[in-house]
Order: structure tokens, then sequence, then C-alpha cells
């Protein structure tokens, strides 16, 4: 009997692609904090895919560049089904190499259904929602 996990996150829910990537970047909706930006755009599966930025010129420990990427993570893991259809690329800023995990895990949080209806309000052109994988 197979174990089904809920908030698993498996290796198709990864963005790995540099055109993936920038596909995102280039048109999205977006939502952002003073510690980090959620940027969306449609995928065209039946699933969200998360890629996560977090750049050494921001955040120079690798502890804390880890930190950041588990926090982004497993907030992901738990609101993938509002973003359900979607490239989801979180960029960390520079800001949140000295804020404490459980504030920042708080405004992840709240910010899913932000770009969510920032998603539902953005208009997204045909070329947007072109699927590279």
């Amino acid at each position: 009997m197979a174990v089904v996990k809920q908030y698993g996150f498996t290796v198709e829910q990864k963005i790995v692609e540099s055109a993936c990537f920038k596909q995102v970047f280039k048109q999205s909706a977006r939502v952002s904090t003073p510690y980090f930006a959620l940027l969306a755009r449609p995928n065209n599966r039946s699933f969200a895919r998360l890629g996560l930025s977090v750049a050494k010129h921001d955040v120079p420990l690798a502890t804390s560049r880890s930190r950041l990427k588990r926090l982004f993570r497993e907030s992901f893991r738990h609101h993938k089904e509002v973003m359900a259809g979607y490239d989801v690329v979180v960029c960390a800023r520079r800001a949140s190499k000295t804020q404490d995990s459980k504030v920042l895990r708080q405004l992840v949080d709240a910010q899913w259904k932000k770009l969510s209806r920032s998603c539902s309000n953005y208009s997204f052109t045909v070329s947007a929602v072109t699927n590279t994988q």
C-alpha cells in the first residue's frame, strides 16, 4: 500500500532549467516584501513548480542561504494547492539574511494568497503560457 505524501516536494515540482527561470522573470505576477519577492506565471500543468533564487551577493553565508531555501520550500509545500498551474520563483533579498525564521515564515505564508489573487488579476500574453519542458 503506497503512502501519499500530502506535503511532499518532488523533483517535478522544482524549476531547474535556466529557460524556465527566464520566462518567469520576463513576465510574471509579482508580490514583494522587504525580505523577498514572489513571482508567478502559468505553466500548463496541473501542479505548481517552485524555483528559488538566493544570491550569494545578497546572502553571503551558505548556512543562511540554506536556511532561507528550506524555509521557502517548507512554506511552498503547505501552500502549493493555492498556486496549482503556476511556476513560482522566490527571490530572497539582502534584508532576509538577518531576519528571524519565524517572522519570515509568517510573512511568506501570508503572501501566497496575495500572489494567487495577483495572478488572477494579471493578464498574461499567449506566449507567457508556452511550455519549454
